[in-house]
Order: C-alpha cells, then structure tokens, then sequence
C-alpha cells in the first residue's frame, strides 16, 4: 500500500503523485474560507501530460475509482488569494 499523498498550499503549487488502482480518497479543506482552485489530475504511464479530472473551489471529502492499471494522480493549486488549503490524496 502506497503512503498517502499530503500537501498545504499556502500559493500555487502541485503534490506528489500518487499510483491509484482501484479506490482512492481525496480529502481537501480550507478552500470554504479561503479562496482558489485545487485540480485534481491524472497521468498515464505512457503520456507526459496531466488531465484535468476535476476542480475544487469548496471543501470535499469523496471517492474516486480507477480502473486502468498505471495511472497516477496529483493535486495542483492552478489559483490562489488566500487561506491554507490542507490536501490529502490516499489509496
């Protein structure tokens, strides 16, 4: 099992990625008092380019499902005010 993937932003910026197969949870707080965009992204083994999959401009707790095999997913703040924005993405 891969160790969780966790980042505060505090500007623009991108985590670590993290292999998903299967489920994966995404947790992001502080964009509901704050104010900017989390992405999440995804990238295939064989592609340099990350996808957008998703943005967050609120706070989220959900679950994603993957199911190809060698994909990985990040997290990038593509806009930031102000605030924390505490993230973490985990299989």
């Amino acid at each position: 099992m891969a160790s969780p993937t966790t980042i505060s932003f505090t500007a623009t910026g991108t985590s670590a990625s993290l292999a998903v197969r299967g489920e994966a949870n995404i947790t992001i707080s502080g964009l509901t008092a704050g104010t900017g965009i989390v992405q999440l992204q995804r990238k295939f083994v064989d592609d340099a380019e990350w996808y957008l999959v998703k943005e967050y401009t609120s706070d989220v707790t959900e679950v994603l499902d993957e199911p190809e095999y060698d994909v990985s997913y990040r997290l990038e703040c593509t806009s930031y005010t102000s605030g924390t924005f505490k993230c973490r993405l985990s299989v």
